[in-house]
């Protein structure tokens, strides 16, 4: 009786299992009597406790039975099992878990010699078999005899059916243009992004809201029909009828709408039937109802609103039920003054290689009744997008190219598309769009268009959406290490495998872009790769010191994350530019050097740049909102080192270019430590970036472990390689003069090496010194 009049707590699970190991002595086993009185226990604590109680989640009633069960083929225990799935399925839903207990119960009945309870199947199981299909059959005969001996009373009756196949709450409206594509969050953001855009450059201008559909233009109407029937349905001439608040000329229906020949439902099917519908006027649409004809004989009216939601906001609508207005499917049509129907020229999958640059045309249509004078575009900042052509030269004959980077994370600007004429109606014009996959996988590319009549009127927008895949091409590895060499202060080496299984891959070009470090070739392999093999290029690297921008980068990077540790508002503004040094490290003979100066491949490594440098900073410093990164972090650490490769696949006719992010090359100072170890002992308990002690702890330990505060031992040690000697020890002694080269890669202090040789014993270990030196500022001594 414990547990009936105790509370349920978990202790109950305490309670039953000592009720149960009562009845018996401990066991592998429970013998059958034991097991039945175990059922009974289990029923009288059922009937006493609230079945929400007995199988909650404290409780978990129903595994009790189970465990009072065990392994033992008897009936007892299958009826244990048995019970224990019907509370299962019942009580909780837990139809999987029931059912595994049902056919375990039953297999165990059948070892038992109740064999009829497991096999029973689906075929020969006693069911209730449907008669709606003897009934559809009937009421053909029926309605066909009435047609043919009293057709004129048909419309006099109003005849109606006891069914509804139409769900008024699943039915939708879609207009045209709506992207299948994207988030409306990201639609959202790029409606943002144009404003802020617009607020940038002064426009008074607003975007306007966009237009749902416009004259003559065809939406559509996703009637949701539902058979109810356990028989197959055909519904005919299935349309629907709206109403309006004017009418067409003449006579003329406003509104057109299509309609379906033949709908067929299975039973119990459930499907969307689109509708098209088209407008020849500004005017406000109602679509009041669904027609069809039932079984082709029948004509029958559902209508399409639903009851609105309940209200509750004053005592009356709290005591007397009593709810909102029925909702309806509304449409306004707007009228066809400005629209742009943008479509892509080529349509079906789009499949890059990794690296590949495809060019994609768009068709920008003019639908509207006005001309449309100005067109932007907004490509977003998650991939890599061009738009235009190139006309400028995308060769060079240097080695070596210095190009000015702004050094920001913003995203890009609308691109404006140049029109030599404003489109008329029904005119359209030709634009080539660019995209670069760099990363793998599938991925969408949106694209929003904010156009406008003139200079005086506001813009609209428009849509387009369309998805591509990126497929692997090569397998990249960018290493290095301190060069043993008096030559290059780095080496740098890159290996690449091609994925590719049946074309060869050509190496065109590898180049790279680096603030500090200038590059020149040490060894190159064969440029052209078979499929899966592997290939391996080794550059030295050496200190570029011309160039500005790369102490402001720093300075900048210090004051922002020091306003962040003592929970200061991040000021918006943009990091210093900063010079690049871009060196052209590999040229096969049958190809030139593609020049950085390019648009085009500035466009593409500064956008691909921008995404890996906002991935780093996101996963490294989740608690800064991502809206401040443009404003704390820059685009290029002084010490990066980034690695462009070139390719050509000749049999495929496709080229691009890979680009490999996150190399640094030259020693760091930890130049974070002393803001770091002032906000920690500031008496700043709670900022607007971490509130609690676990998120200050975490914010710490971003910037602590960041790029931006690394840390490496500046020096570094080798032994010029001797090459093979030969000596008679019978002469005596072998003396090889041996040369040490010592090299400090700090960019900002001098260093002491102390040299001393050890003994063979380890008493010897305090040897006298044979060399102390200090070293300065990037320099070598042997």
């Amino acid at each position: 009786m414990l547990p009936l009049l105790s509370a349920p707590s978990p202790a109950l699970h305490l309670h039953a299992s000592n009720a149960l190991s009562a009845l018996h002595p401990p066991t592998e086993e429970l013998p059958p009597q034991l097991q039945l009185r175990a059922l009974l226990y289990c029923t009288r604590w059922e009937a006493g406790i609230d079945p929400r109680d007995l199988l909650s989640d404290a409780l978990e009633g129903e595994r009790w039975l189970v465990w009072a069960a065990g392994n033992a083929e008897e009936v007892p225990a299958a009826l244990l099992l048995a019970h224990a799935a019907l509370l299962s399925s019942m009580r909780k839903r837990s139809y999987r878990r029931a059912g595994l207990w049902y056919v375990t119960a039953a297999r165990r009945l059948e070892k038992c010699g109740i064999a009829p309870v497991s096999s029973l199947s689906l075929e020969d199981g006693d069911g209730f078999a449907s008669e709606d299909k003897s009934y559809l059959d009937d009421f053909r005969v029926a309605f066909a005899h009435m047609q043919s001996t009293e057709p004129e009373t048909i419309s006099t009756l109003n005849l109606t059916i006891p069914l509804k196949f139409c769900q008024p709450k699943q039915c939708k409206i879609r207009f045209p243009g709506e992207s299948t594509l994207g988030d409306a969050s990201i639609w959202e953001r790029r409606e943002e992004e144009w404003r802020a855009f617009q607020k940038s450059t002064g426009s008074k201008q607003l975007l306007v809201a966009s237009k749902k559909v416009c004259a003559n233009e065809y939406f559509w109407v996703d009637l949701a029909l539902s058979n109810p029937l356990a028989a197959e349905v055909n519904l005919s001439n299935v349309t629907l009828a709206v109403e309006t608040k004017h009418t067409g000329e003449a006579g003329e229906p406003l509104v057109d709408v299509e309609v379906v020949q033949e709908v067929v439902l299975s039973p119990k099917e459930t499907r969307n039937i689109p509708i098209a519908l088209k407008c020849s006027k500004p005017s406000s649409i109602i679509v009041s109802a669904a027609k069809f004809d039932f079984l082709a004989l029948l004509s029958v009216t559902e209508s399409l609103s639903h009851r609105g939601r309940r209200l509750h906001d004053t005592q009356a609508q709290r005591i007397t039920p009593t709810y909102a207005p029925d909702v309806q499917l509304k449409i306004d049509v707007a009228p066809a003054q400005s629209k742009l129907a943008p479509s892509f020229v080529e349509e079906g999958p789009l499949i890059l290689k990794q690296g590949e640059t495809r060019e994609l045309g768009l068709w920008l249509l003019n639908a509207g009744d006005t001309a449309v004078q100005e067109i932007w575009v907004l490509t977003g900042s998650e991939h890599e997008v061009w738009l235009g052509d190139e006309t400028d030269d995308v060769t060079t004959s240097s080695k070596t190219e210095i190009i000015r980077s702004s050094n920001s994370l913003r995203a890009s600007e609308p691109q404006k598309v140049s029109l030599a004429q404003a489109l008329l109606p029904n005119e359209g014009t030709n634009v080539s769009v660019s995209i670069h996959g760099q990363q793998l996988g599938t991925h969408e590319l949106l694209l929003f268009f904010a156009y406008r009549e003139s200079d005086s009127t506001p813009f609209h927008s428009a849509r387009l959406g369309r998805s591509f895949e990126v497929q692997p091409l090569l397998d990249v590895e960018v290493s290095l290490q301190p060069s043993r060499s008096s030559d290059h202060s780095f080496v740098l080496n890159v290996e690449m495998t091609s994925s590719l299984q049946s074309s060869s891959l050509r190496i065109k070009q590898i180049s790279t872009i680096s603030p500090s470090w200038k590059l020149k070739p040490i060894f190159n392999s064969e440029a052209d790769l078979a499929p899966s093999q592997l290939g391996r290029f080794t550059f030295g690297a050496e200190q570029w010191l011309d160039g500005e921008g790369k102490e402001e980068t720093l300075e900048f990077v210090s004051k922002k994350l020091d306003d962040v540790l003592l929970g200061n508002i991040v000021t918006p503004s943009d990091p210093p530019e900063i010079d690049l040094v871009c060196s052209h490290l590999l040229e096969t003979p049958t190809s030139q050097t593609r020049t950085f100066h390019s648009g085009s491949l500035q466009t593409f490594l500064h956008s691909g740049r921008r995404i890996y440098s906002s991935d780093v900073a996101a996963q490294q410093h989740p608690h800064i909102p991502s809206e401040s990164y443009p404003y704390v972090f820059p685009l290029y650490n002084p010490l990066s080192v980034d690695v462009i490769i070139f390719w050509e696949v000749p049999s495929q006719k496709l080229q691009g270019h890979i680009a490999v992010y996150g190399t640094k090359a030259g020693a760091a100072h930890a130049a974070l430590n002393d803001i770091l170890d002032k906000a920690e002992n500031s008496k700043v308990k709670r900022s607007m970036y971490a509130e609690t002690v676990r998120e200050k702890k975490e914010l710490f330990d971003g910037i602590r472990n960041s790029e931006w505060n690394a840390e490496m031992d500046p020096i570094s040690v080798s032994i010029q390689d001797v090459g093979q000697i030969e000596h008679d020890f019978s002469k005596g002694p072998c003396h090889v003069p041996l040369s040490f080269l010592v090299r400090n890669h700090s960019p900002l202090f001098d260093s002491r090496v102390t040299l001393k040789l050890r003994g063979r014993n380890s008493e010897q270990s305090h040897s006298d010194l044979l060399y102390d030196l200090v070293i300065p500022v990037f320099q070598a001594h042997h």
